[in-house]
Parts: structure tokens; sequence; C-alpha cells
């Protein structure tokens, strides 16, 4: 998360990162070809893309160009972070939308090799009430726990850590704060679309596995699905299961965090599944 983002900046550096893709609508698939370059507005780590970012730009943004009004429908989005992107670095993306029975599929490839790839699918709405009764059953355990803490972190973001969940009420008062960065990654008018859900859900699984580990992390793997837009002002959850998944031993381990975007009342989910992270190796200090 950057530390200052310049209110609406994020939005346009993204149609600007973006550029001007080339559409080739010949046949039963669609492709697509663009440059992507991200500026300063759209930072995470020092001189790289945020990583929620990472699936605006490889698939929200061609998928929208080859297939306008998909994402009012619910969709999953696999993307792996294998390397980063740079800011400032101009890098093509190559896309193929190809329809199917159950509805389409986007595969995307930025750079060479498969470091940078990723997945778009038509997904059904039915998992996500799962998953809302699922973090209903883990709220009632946290709040039957010991009492939660807040934790101050970039960006202004003030996040609640308990026994089982780290969460975000997001509501007016929550994005009222002075100088949140979070609020910057809106819809214009201030709707929570699936741009913000990437980056939202990024932000509390780092924050789900940061507390565990007490290290610096960097996102590799989402796999998540969205499912519309909270409309501008309605009351919202952001939950992030502290129930991690661990692959892999250290320091070389990949922790999973289950990520929950929803209503107050967790009945409608629009945004929810895993995000992997792992530990950012420390470069040894060497004396000279």
């Amino acid at each position: 998360m950057p530390d200052s983002p310049v209110p609406d900046s994020v939005r346009a550096a993204l149609v600007d990162a973006f550029g001007a893709p080339c559409v080739d609508p010949a046949g039963d698939t669609r492709a697509i070809t663009a440059t992507l370059s991200p500026g300063d507005a759209l930072a995470g780590p020092p001189g790289r893309l945020h990583g929620g970012l990472h699936a605006a730009l490889r698939l929200l943004a061609p998928l929208e160009a080859l297939a306008p009004g998909a994402l009012e429908a619910p969709v999953r989005l696999e993307v792996a972070l294998q390397r980063a992107i740079r800011l400032g670095e101009s890098v093509p993306l190559r896309g193929e939308l190809r329809r199917t029975a159950d509805g389409f599929e986007l595969e995307t490839r930025v750079g060479e090799g498969d470091r940078l790839r990723a997945r778009a699918t038509s997904a059904p709405r039915s998992p996500g009430d799962a998953m809302c009764a699922h973090f209903r059953e883990v709220l009632r355990a946290d709040e039957d726990g010991a009492p939660r803490r807040v934790i101050h972190g970039r960006g202004n973001v003030r996040v609640e850590v308990g026994p089982r969940l780290v969460r975000l009420a997001l509501d007016d008062a929550y994005f009222a704060i002075p100088e949140l960065a979070l609020a910057y990654y809106r819809a214009p008018g201030g709707a929570l679309d699936p741009v913000f859900s990437c980056v939202a859900l990024d932000l509390v699984a780092a924050y789900a596995v940061g507390v565990a580990l007490e290290s610096r992390l960097y996102t590799t793997r989402f796999d998540l699905v969205v499912d519309g837009t909270a409309p501008t002002g309605e009351p919202c959850l952001l939950l992030g299961d502290r129930t991690l998944r661990v692959d892999g031993t250290p320091p070389d381990d990949a922790h999973t965090a289950t990520v929950l975007l929803a209503d107050a009342a967790l009945t409608r989910a629009y945004a929810y599944g895993e995000v992997t992270l792992v530990r950012v190796r420390e470069r040894p200090v060497t004396s000279t």
C-alpha cells in the first residue's frame, strides 16, 4: 500500500497504465495486446506495482475491453505474481478470450515466460453464500475470544486483530479517516468495485499473515472471486481468517489466507477467496 497516494489519481493512473489495447475479434476467440506502463500512483513496495493492482491491470482491464459487462456476474481471478512489475517499466500483455459452456475464459501473459500468467473465468454465485456462512461462524468465535487490538498501518490504515480474524469495518466513518490510502482505490463516487476488492483483499491477507509471522511479506498468488460492486455508502466488512494454510518450510514457506469482502451482515459476498504470501528475503549485511 503506498504511504500517500493522491486522491483521484489511482483510477486515472490505471487507465494510463493500460494504454490503448489492440483487440482482434476474429474467429471464435478474441485476442488482445497491450503495453502496461504503471506509474508512481500505482506503487506497492518501493518501485513496484501494487500486488492488488496486478489483478486490475492483467485481468480486469483486458476483460472489460474484450467483454464489456462481464463483471456484472461473478468472475474468478487466478493471478500468479512470480516477478515484480517495476514502476515506469513498459511490458507487453497478450491475452485471449474464449467462450465456454459456462460463460468465458480469459488467459493473459505479461512479458516472456510463465511467471506472470493470469486467468479469469465465469464463476457460480453460490460459493459466496458458503463463504459468508463460514465467516459468520468465525466471527462469532472471534468475538467470544480475547479482546481485539488495533494496528495502525501504512497509509493510515487501521486494522482490528482478534484471536481468529483481522477485520476492517468499511463504513463512512472509516473512509473519513484523514489521508486513508485505502479510500483512494474506490471507484469514482466511492463504490467498492472489483478493482477496490482486489486491493482490499490483498491488504487484509497481508495483515492476517503478517501478525503471525512478524515479517515483511510479498504476494505471490491470488485466487479470488469478484461478484459485483458494493453501492456507495453501504457498510461492509473486510475480513481475513487467521487460520492459515502453510506450504513448504521456513524461510521459503508460503502462507495462504482466506479473505472476504461482504456487507456488514455477512449475507452478500462482493469478493472472496485466497491470497498467498511469502517472506521477503532480507539481504545479509556485509562489512567492508
